[in-house]
């Protein structure tokens, strides 16, 4: 007899079964294929492919590992510079097709802001958090990443021109696997964010009207050296 399982955690294995077997029959799909075609010019687009699902299927288990924040360890962390990790960001998005949007960083009179952190998720949670601001924008309209320091913290916030959510879409927000953007989406991107500042002892939070956009907003804490 199967266990009863609740219902958020069955549609997040439902989920997860979904994408394993999808990238696991995508490449038995390209196998079978150079198998019967030996040509050395199918064989490397056959692996090429096969490298990219591969590829895939990593970042998704990537981004299942951040859910839930593991103990920093200490050699992961060092000083990191939040305007210069934007900045590469920004310079490196790939733009979603048929959307006309504008990315700006704001970063006012500051030239540097230091905390201790992974550069590496710290640069993931961003970017996550902007192409969902990115997917919720209809065809143009801009997100401005704006960097203040209060205190002992530094504040990142992500305002975009979107559609916007409702109370109770917002209140779910950072659910993992929860979409309200189809089967082609994971429901992850939020999720993932979260466990990245909690992770960096930080916190984060979202504002949202429906039609006005939605702001989400970070808060880490600032290197004391």
């Amino acid at each position: 007899m199967e266990p009863d399982l609740p219902e958020e955690l069955e549609k997040a294995v439902r989920k997860i079964v979904h994408e394993i077997n999808d990238t696991l029959g995508a490449i038995l799909s390209v196998v079978r294929f150079l198998q019967r075609e030996r040509s050395e010019d199918k064989l490397e687009r056959g692996l090429k492919i096969i490298e990219e699902i591969a590829r895939n299927g990593i970042e998704f288990a990537s981004k299942l590992r951040k859910i839930i924040p593991d103990e920093p360890q200490e050699n992961e962390f060092k000083e990191i510079d939040l305007i210069g990790v934007l900045r590469k960001l920004i310079s490196q998005l790939r733009y979603p097709d048929l959307i006309d949007a504008e990315v700006v960083l704001n970063t006012g009179p500051l030239e540097r802001l230091i905390v201790r952190g992974n550069g590496r998720e710290l640069c993931m949670a961003f970017e996550e958090i902007i192409r969902n601001g990115l997917e919720a924008i209809d065809e143009n309209g801009m997100i401005e990443v704006r960097i203040n320091r209060c205190g002992d913290e530094a504040i990142v916030e992500f305002i975009d021109t979107g559609s916007g959510m409702e109370e109770e879409t917002m209140a779910q927000s950072f659910k993992p696997f929860f979409s309200t953007k189809g089967e082609g989406h994971l429901g992850l991107g939020l999720n993932v964010a979260r466990g990245i500042v909690l992770k960096h002892g930080g916190r984060i939070e979202v504002e949202s009207r429906v039609g006005l956009g939605t702001r989400v907003k970070i808060a880490l804490p600032l290197s004391r050296r």
